[in-house]
């Protein structure tokens, strides 16, 4: 996470800057770049850390005359990436500036904020869910970290399951803790082996006789 946080405070120390005002439509911080896909990537690393971000076109696509000097200049389309608010005020806390000119205009343009940062309350409402047909679905597996990122969501391996077509699909867990104080290993097989047998048992728990039920949990 070291590295995570330092990668993006670089990023805003080059091409990053604070704006506005305590007073007049808040403080935000703000980073500009030509690269959407990049500003993109950079709002899910930033959620991952809880700051919440918009992205907006700063300045289409132009051709400006140099008149009399002669020539053309070409700029492309840039995009800026904005936490205003209460995020802004987390990414001052979670990654901040080395760069010493731009923290101190942080703290200069906050201090005298008498009413602190206003949290705007991001809902969404689901107007309608609608049958879209099947579709095959995949299961993703990272190794060592065993957990990736999906649009800023953190999202985990799923446990290989061998299914028959008409199969339940239940995963279990192992809580490793709670073998850490144990001094033999092999407590942990016994646990884990425990488990399985009684989530292989779990889906067809309500056809067994009681005693059988009792015996299997």
């Amino acid at each position: 996470m070291r590295l995570y946080r330092g990668f993006l405070r670089g990023l805003f120390d080059a091409d990053g800057h604070i704006e506005g005002a305590s007073t007049v439509g808040g403080v935000s911080v703000r980073l500009t770049s030509i690269d959407l896909a990049t500003l993109q990537a950079v709002q899910r690393m930033l959620a991952r850390l809880g700051i919440r971000t918009s992205i907006r076109v700063l300045k289409d696509e132009q051709v400006t005359d140099w008149g009399e000097r002669g020539g053309k200049y070409f700029s492309q389309r840039s995009y800026r990436l904005i936490a205003t608010g209460a995020n802004a005020a987390r990414y001052m806390e979670a990654v901040g500036f080395l760069n010493s000119a731009k923290a101190e205009k942080w703290d200069d343009l906050t201090s005298n904020m008498s009413r602190g940062f206003y949290r705007k309350p991001y809902t969404a409402t689901v107007e309608s869910v609608e049958p879209d047909g099947r579709e095959d679905v995949y299961d993703v597996a990272v190794a060592d970290v065993h957990a990736f990122d999906g649009n800023a969501i953190v999202l985990h391996n799923c446990g290989e399951i061998a299914l028959s077509p008409t199969g339940a699909g239940v995963l279990r867990h192992v809580h490793l803790d709670h073998f850490a104080s144990k001094k033999k290993g092999d407590r942990v097989d016994r646990g884990s082996g425990a488990g399985a047998r009684a989530h292989d048992a779990l889906p067809n728990l309500g056809q067994r006789p009681r005693k059988l039920r009792h015996r299997l949990v």
